[in-house]
């Protein structure tokens, strides 16, 4: 006997979303439902791997969350298994070819590799320019505390000296005292 769809009894097409990845349900009266995987067309995943592989050396990836160009973003980004990926060697060896002939970075991301490596120079120099001040501030730091003790010192010896009058700044010394002849 055959159902109307023209498969053997027991045996029916899923409508759920199931379906669209080409798994068949086995219905039997004694046994419990069983998936079974149906045919993969190798010209089909071929296809979606080779389109994965372009977006992915052109720097616009879609499901591969890094857009690294590793034969493991292939894989996520193709949507493939990996055992279903590596049955296509060929595919994956001509990804490889390809990544050396770009020398691994895509035309969409050079502009980003020419940029980090300006940034990369100016954070160097940036650097160089941080320890040339930090030195100079810790030269500063010796002068002052050299400077404050100084100052200490004096107001000391000042203090000291207490029984020392002054004189007022405004007075000019005599003719023939103290002064040039």
């Amino acid at each position: 006997m055959s159902s109307r769809l023209g498969q053997p009894s027991g045996i029916s097409r899923s409508s759920s979303a199931v379906s669209g990845l080409g798994l068949v349900r086995v219905l039997g009266p004694q046994r419990p439902r069983v998936w079974l995987r149906a045919r993969r067309d190798g010209r089909q995943l071929g296809a979606g791997a080779r389109a994965a592989a372009e977006r992915l050396l052109a720097g616009t990836p879609l499901r591969s969350a890094t857009g690294k160009l590793t034969v493991t973003e292939l894989i996520a980004e193709s949507g493939l298994r990996r055992d279903v990926a590596y049955g296509h060697r060929d595919l994956i060896d001509d990804f490889r070819a390809r990544l050396r002939a770009q020398d691994s970075t895509p035309s969409a991301f050079q502009h980003l590799a020419d940029q980090n490596a300006e940034l990369t120079e100016a954070l160097a120099d940036a650097r160089k320019r941080l320890a040339a001040e930090q030195a100079t501030a810790a030269v500063l730091r010796k002068a002052l505390a050299e400077l404050s003790l100084e100052l200490q010192e004096a107001r000391e010896e000042l203090t000291a000296l207490g029984n020392v009058t002054r004189l007022p700044a405004g007075r000019a010394p005599r003719q023939g005292q103290g002064g040039d002849p």
